[in-house]
């Protein structure tokens, strides 16, 4: 599945676009009711060249000042990393034989990582930020349509996980914390089995 980020991840996280991949649980309820369970997995790289500007919101209030005066010698990161389990209540309207399109809403749990940020300063020591995994009240919404044992969807994602963030400098060690609301689009093609 591709994977869009969204508002304040995208534009303060500096997240990128990415990848994904998921499954999902339908149980039959009654009529065109069913109860959906899902487990969707997603990677999105950050754009280390964003991380100085002033709008950004990914880097721990410690190093800012740092980052911008001396750190431009080298910025670099690793991947957001999102495993959002929800469940919810799905319709399907059937438009003719194999053919329907579907809505639900599901609510659930994200468990997510913010990149880990490794700056190398000119003629001073290195600077390392990383946050614990961490875990938050999450949402969601889709629409697709299947055809036959072909299910295309599109889904909107949103959580505001609030991250525990520790940068190390030598000897020195700064602890912060940050909220950053995560929220993303996907568009997937599965199959049902």
């Amino acid at each position: 599945m591709y994977v869009q980020p969204l508002g304040e991840i995208s534009k303060q996280g500096c997240a990128q676009p990415g990848f994904g991949f998921g499954f999902d649980y339908e149980k039959p309820v009654f009529h065109s009711f069913s109860w959906v369970s899902d487990m969707s997995f997603s990677l999105n790289g950050a754009d280390d060249s964003k991380f100085t500007s002033s709008d950004a919101k990914i880097m721990a209030p410690s190093i800012e000042a740092v980052t911008i005066a001396a750190a431009k010698k080298s910025i670099s990161s690793d991947n957001y990393l999102m495993v959002w389990g929800l469940t919810g209540l799905n319709y399907d309207y059937s438009l003719f034989e194999s053919n329907s399109i579907h809505v639900d809403a599901q609510i659930g749990l994200l468990v997510s990582k913010m990149p880990e940020i490794n700056i190398a300063v000119a003629g001073g020591a290195d600077w390392k930020q990383s946050a614990v995994v961490n875990t938050a009240l999450a949402y969601s919404a889709q629409i697709g349509y299947k055809y036959h044992s072909v299910n295309i969807g599109l889904h909107y994602y949103a959580a505001t996980p609030k991250y525990k963030v520790t940068v190390l400098s030598g000897p020195q060690r700064f602890t912060s914390y940050t909220d950053l609301k995560v929220s993303f689009v996907s568009l997937s093609v599965g199959i049902i089995i």
